[in-house]
């Protein structure tokens, strides 16, 4: 798929190629969890070449998943900030999971490659 362009309507991600909408995450699969602990943040999103996932505890167990549900590839934490290259990955939806010492959430996010 190539994403040319996304959009959130009412707190929903739609992606688009052309003026076709291809994908849709709908607003209550945004952000999964306990919204105590719904305070992680992923940027840039879109991003390119790297994402950087904030609030993160020690060890956490990070994974990117595409939207097939495969893991792309799983790594910990060691800290609070983490950054993530994606130099090989095809434009489109993504997920990244979070393994901590709170649960297991979810954050989508869209690789672009402009």
């Amino acid at each position: 798929m190539n994403v040319t362009k996304y959009k959130t309507i009412n707190g929903s991600i739609i992606i688009a190629s052309g003026e076709t909408p291809v994908f849709v995450v709908p607003q209550s699969r945004v952000v999964l969890g306990s919204p105590a602990n719904n305070h992680w943040r992923i940027y840039p999103n879109p991003g390119k070449n790297f994402i950087t996932i904030d609030s993160l505890y020690d060890n956490s167990l990070i994974s990117l998943i595409n939207s097939s549900g495969q893991i792309i590839k799983s790594e910990r934490s060691s800290n609070f900030r983490y950054t993530m290259a994606l130099p090989n990955l095809v434009a489109g939806m993504y997920f990244i999971k979070i393994d901590d010492i709170y649960g297991t959430h979810s954050l989508p996010f869209i690789k672009t490659n402009r």
